[in-house]
């Protein structure tokens, strides 16, 4: 099943301007290093070399005359094919990138515009560009424009990530300004740290979203992971122009997950300032729904007061290190600083709380409705260790499976705990039905068509199941059968009327609900 999450947050500092040098990295991990210098070969040493179709060559974020590619919106594009040491099974990676986009806003010459989409780039299981090439990608990444036409102002890098394995994937979105995402060198960084995700765009994490993503992005195909720059893929564009329109001065794949240091010194060395630390705490696994949210900040910076927000609302009190969540659901949560000069650092945190406490006892089956006499066998799964409550006589109490013959109503409890010790219950309802049911049969009939007791049959306030009368003449043949109560017996065999005298019943009824068939039988007199 594939689960859509969409997850908007705004940026929250101001981004300085790119420095027009190249900053260093470590470059542990790194696999695929385009660095444009007049043609698409790669840097890492791996040799995923690309392949270009109408890519020319400009200045890049320092000057220097052909040094990053330009992508024409029209049909430009780069493959990389066969990357087969990022494929498989990755719980971590982080794709660096030095880029100018040129256009997010609306195109009127796009047909039945919507959002204009703009595929910076597709990394990706096979080459081919189909659905199922689209479905099996580990990330696609495009800009897009909020205003369809009306003059918006807002911007969104959205990006979609699948796996095979957990059997979902996941599709988002960093917003900011279109003035500060276009016109303009920008470094765009995204790490993928086991079930994490960050965005950068220069200095700033304008985004991160924990605990909600699978750990591993695993393919589950054969085709070795590919790269496609500049396009969206053919089958999945329905929104908008497919090409990416602008430049791209260095782009980069770690198997790693960068740390946020190596980050935002790709971006600019003076980036990195004194930074907030915010510490996610559980305290209690078999309670996901209380998060407790620590200020681990080393107060390097004249700092003065601390302000916590959740969903934009303040949430605790100022110089609190640490707050509280206890409700379930996804909430915003807003770590910010203000110094002696006024300003604000802030640093922030999307998080999934889970949906109470954990539950893992089941059963087939929780309701039980019985005739007297009958047993009953309870049954419940998921635990490592089981209790009874009220325990049945004679059972043995602490399995999965307890039985009571004969059954008893009553209300019984399922106790379980887990390997990590989490405790849950369930209830089971059993009820006995007593039996209450009461049938007349009268002794004698009238048939002369008065109107008034021409019918012979039987008489219950309580519906019943399985009925069927029978009645039988003095030499033992059957004169009437009926499985009905308002269709009984006039008098007649044959055709014709039988004679004045006694004859014999039989009544075969039951309470339904599976119980046994009860029967009755007398004499009933037939008066002419």
């Amino acid at each position: 099943m594939r689960i859509l999450l969409t997850f908007l947050l705004t940026v929250l500092t101001v981004i300085p301007t790119l420095s027009v040098l190249a900053q260093q990295v470590d470059p542990a991990g790194l696999q695929l290093h385009l660095e444009f210098n007049g043609n698409a070969s790669d840097r890492s040493g791996n040799g995923y070399h690309g392949t270009t179709r109408n890519i020319t060559y400009v200045p890049g974020t320092d000057g220097t005359p052909a040094s990053a590619a330009l992508f024409n919106g029209t049909d430009s594009k780069v493959e990389v094919p066969g990357m087969t040491s990022v494929s498989g099974k990755k719980s971590q990676f982080t794709i660096l990138s030095r880029i100018w986009v040129d256009d997010v806003s609306y195109r009127p010459d796009v047909a039945q515009p919507y959002i204009a989409l703009y595929g910076l780039f597709w990394w990706h299981g096979v080459m081919q560009d189909s659905m199922m090439s689209y479905i099996r990608s580990r990330v696609r990444g495009v800009f897009s424009s909020d205003d369809q036409g009306n003059g918006g102002t807002t911007a969104f890098y959205s990006y979609n990530m699948d796996w095979c394995t957990a059997g979902i994937g996941s599709a988002s979105a960093a917003q900011t300004s279109i003035q500060e995402m276009t016109g303009r060198w920008i470094t765009f960084s995204m790490i993928y740290d086991k079930g994490s995700v960050s965005i950068y765009v220069d200095c700033d994490r304008i985004y991160q979203m924990i605990n909600v993503l699978p750990v591993f992005s695993d393919h589950c195909y054969g085709s070795p992971d590919a790269l496609t720059m500049g396009l969206v893929p053919e089958s999945v564009y329905f929104m908008g122009f497919r090409y990416f329109k602008g430049k791209v001065d260095d782009f980069r794949i770690y198997d790693r997950a960068l740390t946020e240091e190596e980050v935002l010194t790709y971006a600019n060395p003076t980036c990195i300032v004194p930074k907030l630390s915010l510490e996610v705490i559980v305290p209690d696994p078999c309670f996901p729904e209380k998060i407790v949210l620590r200020d681990n900040t080393v107060a390097t910076a004249p700092f003065v007061d601390r302000t916590w927000l959740v969903d934009g609302v303040p949430a605790g009190q100022l110089q609190e290190q640490e707050i509280i969540l206890l409700r379930p659901g996804s909430q915003a949560v807003t770590l910010q600083y203000r110094n002696t000069l006024g300003e604000w650092t802030k640093d922030a945190v999307y998080y999934f709380a889970g949906p109470g406490p954990v539950r893992f006892l089941s059963s087939p089956r929780q309701q039980f409705r019985l005739c007297e006499g009958q047993g009953v066998t309870l049954q419940g799964n998921g635990a490592a260790r089981y209790a009874w409550s009220p325990c049945p006589a004679g059972a043995v109490c602490t399995t999965a499976v307890v039985s009571q013959h004969p059954a008893t109503t009553g209300t019984y409890r399922l106790y379980g705990w887990d390997a990590a010790g989490c405790a849950d219950s369930l209830d089971f309802q059993v009820e006995v039905l007593v039996d209450t049911i009461k049938v007349w049969v009268p002794t004698a009939f009238t048939p002369n068509h008065d109107g008034r007791n021409d019918q012979f049959t039987w008489i219950s306030r309580t519906p019943l199941a399985g009925t069927e009368l029978r009645v039988y003449n003095r030499w033992g043949q059957e004169v009437f059968h009926s499985s009905s109560q308002t269709a009984g017996w006039d008098g007649r065999f044959g055709g014709k009327d039988q004679e004045q005298g006694t004859y014999i019943w039989r009544l075969k009824y039951s309470s339904g609900e599976g119980c046994p068939i009860k029967q009755a039988r007398g004499v009933v007199e037939l008066v002419r």
